[in-house]
């Protein structure tokens, strides 16, 4: 699991960058920073997939039951097009909720920034840890 540091590393500064460098840190500053993590996030997601596509191009994994894993020649060269396709498609929802969000934090309404917020949360924390899990499988 520690192949996974580096990007979760690269993460945190993009975040710190972003909030820090030429900008006054203040409440609207840091509320539009948290909102746009899940954003950076999702490509971090998709990169993930990106390299498992990659790497075992040429190959299919099958997990059993027991956690071995065995090695098939080829791989369905359109799972892994299928698979970018979906994370592209998602990454655009997260960024309309988040876009959503930000004009729910300027007009004042909290909750429904709250909500969307959140949902994007749960749905970048969900795509990283399904693409950690495809990437994991291949390292």
């Amino acid at each position: 699991m520690s192949e996974f540091i580096l990007p979760i590393i690269l993460l945190a500064l993009s975040f710190c960058l972003k909030l820090y460098i030429n900008r006054e840190v203040n409440k609207p500053s840091v509320l539009s920073a948290i909102s746009e993590l899940p954003v950076d996030v999702m490509f971090v997601s998709m990169a993930f997939i990106i390299s498992y596509r990659i790497r075992f191009s040429n190959h299919v994994i099958e997990t059993y039951n027991n956690g071995s894993k065995l090695i098939l020649e080829k791989m369905d060269l359109n799972a892994g097009y299928g698979l970018f396709g979906v994370y592209i498609i998602i990454t655009i929802f997260v960024i309309v909720f988040w876009r959503i969000s930000i004009k729910r934090m300027d007009t004042q309404k909290w909750i429904a920034y709250g909500i969307l917020v959140g949902l994007n949360y749960i749905i970048c924390i969900v795509a990283l840890l399904f693409a950690f899990t495809k990437l994991y499988e291949v390292l």
